[in-house]
């Protein structure tokens, strides 16, 4: 922070963490109440497309922001940092701390000059607080649900997705990324996982029936 402010006499620096996390159609558990003995029921989806949520606070004012992306690489983290930094006011740097991810470099990363990128030290995530608001978000909000689509992850418990960061669905549809995460989820399913899927879907029809 001291050398920020020292880079940049006259401007106000912010402290930001930033981070992303990954949702998918597959979904996953959460802690609840229920009764002793039993297993609580839950929606499950057995389709394999993920999406990822890419987040920053600043933990002194509570301000948030958050995109809505398809996949985790350079591109897509230019992207954001390009869209953050609009948001920005003209009196203000911010100083944004990050894990040290392969597309979080400097030298993979057009970084706007409002903002300058502080690596944690390596296997450290306890040091980042969104890692906290991820799991609040997906113990409250992106557990036990179906989301037909990406856009549907940016608003899911609420308009304003969810009660702890304004996510915001961007279309990429125009940015090419050669290889994606959706691609390698998209090849056929191995034998194995094809069984599992169909016991799943089979013990699902026989809890339905029994409970008509």
């Amino acid at each position: 922070m001291t050398a920020a402010r020292q880079d940049h006499p006259g401007k106000h620096v912010e402290l930001w963490f930033q981070d992303e996390a990954r949702i998918g159609q597959k979904g996953r558990l959460c802690h609840r109440w229920w009764t002793r003995g039993k297993r609580p029921p839950g929606l499950c989806d057995q389709r394999f497309e993920w999406t990822y949520i890419y987040g920053a606070v600043a933990p002194a004012t509570g301000q948030s922001f958050a995109l809505v992306l398809p996949y985790a690489d350079k591109q897509m983290m230019n992207l954001y940092l390009a869209e953050f930094a609009k948001t920005i006011p003209d009196h203000v740097h911010v100083v944004m701390v990050l894990d040290g991810a392969g597309w979080h470099g400097k030298a993979a990363l057009n970084v706007p000059d409002n903002i300058t990128l502080v690596p944690l030290p390596a296997y450290s995530p306890e040091l980042n607080p969104v890692e906290r608001l991820w799991l609040y978000l997906k113990e409250t909000y992106l557990s036990l649900c179906v989301f037909p689509d990406r856009a549907a992850i940016a608003v899911a418990g609420g308009p304003q997705g969810g009660a702890a960061m304004r996510c915001h669905f961007l279309s990429t549809q125009s940015v090419s990324s050669g290889s994606s995460s959706l691609d390698r989820a998209k090849r056929p399913m191995s034998r194995k996982r094809r069984s599992r899927a169909g016991c799943a879907a089979s013990s699902a029809r026989r809890r339905a029936s029994s409970n008509w």
